[in-house]
């Protein structure tokens, strides 16, 4: 219980009567007893109402929560009481959630209810869990806070975000496939179209073209499929936090929308999840039912307390996929030891697959690089920062020579720079 202002100002008012009648021996000693009494008569009687009369709170979260999108939870409030309600409430949050909110007030009238909703952003997969809420409400007379603790329990999964409406191809969602049009032979006929310089002779419909008296070709459906390998970095240094999120939680992000992306376009899809050794292995799936076994797996990571090992990721590559597949590693290059065995593991995949190295460069190390100097110790970070960044450009540069194709790109652009690099390379047929 927390005493309002109304309340002092009452005590204040018994305290200058119980004065008044200490100098004023007319007006009576006693005089002060009475406001003094109906005061803590009122504080019992708003307890008991308080007590009797409690608000009924109801928190509303959507059914999952996308790894670093804001969501929203709402909170319900209806108000039994015959009068209207003021209060403020505080919601304890799980500390994985970022939440810059200040507490909520609430002004309710009487039989009402009202909700209001906070932005939260998850930056952990797996459960989060809510228990209780620190509310306190002002009593029927206005005359103190009263305090409690609400158990509003609550689960929320956090699962690896989805691609947005502007990734999608036009027509890949509803038809879960990647349908080429091309001149010549193919499983079902799409249309004419004039005949253009470098079109095969055999694609030319001779009918059409009598009909038309010029040169007219079929363009017909080709149905083409990649294999695709995603290979996600587990390993200790996947815990560092880079912006929002750890590494692991962009790693996840971007793995989970290149396979969403990927299975429209009717492609294989394998994920392994590595740390010193795999630790999750699952090849050649397809359609919605591979997309929800690649989220589900990509849900339940977790940062191992070993070292990365990505020669032993791509040993197990080697030895479980059999046709030629596009590798796409998710790791760091900015570990000496580390990068030593990433060349070694993309020389190896090479050349039967085609490697794709995908990592992140640091913020807060890129902008330490030209920060001016405050303070003795400055130049110092400056000059580590630079070798930091240094040091991943040259692995990226040997990697690059080995054969692989590097992604190495702030947090805010490694999704795009990834999804542009697989259509690059899947029009291209490099694979």
């Amino acid at each position: 219980m927390l005493l309002a202002a109304r309340c002092y100002a009452f005590a204040a008012l018994v305290c200058a009567l119980a004065i008044i009648g200490q100098w004023s021996p007319a007006i009576g000693a006693d005089l002060w007893r009475m406001p003094a009494a109906a005061l803590l008569l009122a504080l019992i009687t708003e307890g008991f109402v308080n007590h009797r009369l409690g608000l009924q709170i109801e928190r509303c979260l959507p059914a999952r929560g996308f790894l670093g999108q804001p969501l929203t939870s709402a909170l319900v409030v209806h108000n039994p009481a015959p009068y209207t309600c003021q209060m403020d409430t505080l919601d304890e949050v799980p500390a994985s959630l970022r939440a810059d909110y200040q507490p909520l007030r609430w002004r309710i009238p009487a039989g009402n209810s009202s909700t209001q909703g906070v932005s939260l952003v998850p930056q952990e997969l797996g459960e989060l869990e809510w228990d209780s809420l620190r509310a306190r409400k002002l009593g029927a007379f206005g005359l103190a806070w009263w305090h409690s603790r609400l158990r509003l329990p609550a689960t929320l999964p956090v699962v690896p975000d989805h691609l947005h409406a502007e990734d999608h191809r036009a027509g890949s969602e509803d038809q879960g496939r990647y349908v080429r049009a091309t001149s010549g032979g193919g499983t079902e006929l799409m249309g004419f179209r004039n005949y253009q310089r470098g079109d095969p002779l055999r694609s030319i419909d001779w009918k059409a073209t009598a009909r038309r008296a010029t040169p007219i070709v079929r363009l017909c459906a080709n149905e083409e499929h990649v294999e695709l390998v995603l290979a996600v970095d587990a390993g200790r240094t996947s815990g560092i936090q880079s912006g929002s999120l750890t590494r692991l939680g962009h790693y996840a992000n971007v793995a989970a929308r290149l396979a969403e992306k990927s299975l429209a376009n009717g492609d294989h899809v394998g994920l392994i999840v590595f740390a010193e050794a795999p630790i999750y292995v699952a090849a050649g799936l397809r359609g919605a039912s591979g997309l929800q076994r690649i989220r589900a797996a990509l849900a339940g990571m977790t940062t191992q307390a070993r070292e990365s090992n990505p020669l032993a990721a791509a040993l197990h590559i080697r030895r479980i996929v059999s046709q030629r597949s596009l590798v796409v590693m998710f790791t760091d290059m900015d570990e000496g030891e580390i990068a030593g065995q990433l060349r070694r593991a993309t020389s190896f995949l090479s050349p039967k697959h085609l490697p794709v190295v995908a990592s992140l460069m640091d913020e807060d190390v890129m902008e330490m690089r030209w920060q001016p100097a405050k303070r003795w110790i400055d130049p110092y970070t400056m000059l580590a920062a630079l070798e930091i960044t240094k040091g991943a450009r040259r692995t990226a540069l040997h990697l690059e020579r080995s054969g692989a194709h590097v992604v190495l790109a702030r947090p805010a652009e490694l999704d795009k720079r990834v999804l542009s690099a697989y259509e690059s390379l899947r029009s291209r047929r490099r694979v």
